[in-house]
C-alpha cells in the first residue's frame, strides 16, 4: 500500500490537496488490480471538538461544543453537532478535545412506572390513550407500555417526553 500527498485538478487548475491511498491487490487469475482513492479535503475532517473541559454526566450544550477540522479523523469521532447535543457524558473531556460518540448516552425520558399517552394516527385519525412505561426510554427509543384501560402491553416509538407514537 502507498500513501502520500497528491494536487487534486479540475479544468486546469488545483482545486485542493488530498491524501491519496494506493493499493494492489492480486486476483485469481494473476492480474494486478489497482484500487486508488482520494480522500481529506483541503481543510481536513469535520469533528465536534469541545470548547472547555466537560465533566462525567454533564448534558452537553450548544455552548459545550463546536464543528473544527482534523488532519485525521477516528471512526467514532461526532462529525454532527446534533450528535452530541442534549445526550449525557458517560467519560470526561478536555478542551479542544473530539468527541467521540461512544463518550455520550441519551438521557432517559421516561421511566418505567410513568404514564405516558399513547397516540395513534392513521390518515385523519388521531386516537389517544393513557398508558403505563414498562421500561425506560430515551427519546427514539421503541419501548413496551402497558394501555391502561385493556391492560395491554403495546411496543411504541417515544416522540416526546410522555408521549409514545403506536402503529396501527
Amino acid at each position: 500500500m502507498r500513501a502520500g500527498k497528491k494536487a487534486v485538478s479540475w479544468g486546469g487548475g488545483v482545486v485542493a490537496r488530498a491524501a491519496v491511498f494506493s493499493a494492489t491487490v492480486a486476483c485469481l487469475m494473476f492480474f494486478a488490480v489497482s484500487l486508488c482513492a482520494a480522500f481529506e479535503a483541503a481543510g481536513g475532517f469535520p469533528v465536534v471538538v469541545a470548547t472547555r473541559p466537560l465533566s462525567i454526566n454533564h448534558i452537553v450544550s450548544a455552548e459545550d461544543v463546536r464543528m473544527s477540522e482534523r488532519a485525521s479523523r477516528d471512526l467514532r469521532d461526532a462529525s454532527y453537532l446534533n450528535e452530541v447535543i442534549g445526550k449525557r457524558l458517560i467519560r470526561p473531556i478536555g478542551a479542544d478535545v473530539a468527541v467521540k460518540k461512544d463518550y455520550l448516552r441519551a438521557d432517559r425520558a421516561v421511566k418505567r412506572g410513568d404514564a405516558v399517552v399513547l397516540v395513534a394516527e392513521k390518515g385523519n385519525l388521531k386516537a389517544f390513550a393513557k398508558a403505563v412505561a414498562r421500561e425506560d426510554g430515551a427519546m427514539g427509543d421503541v419501548l413496551r407500555v402497558e394501555n391502561a384501560s385493556s391492560g395491554r402491553i403495546i411496543s411504541g416509538r417515544l416522540i416526546e417526553p410522555g408521549v409514545v407514537a403506536v402503529d396501527f
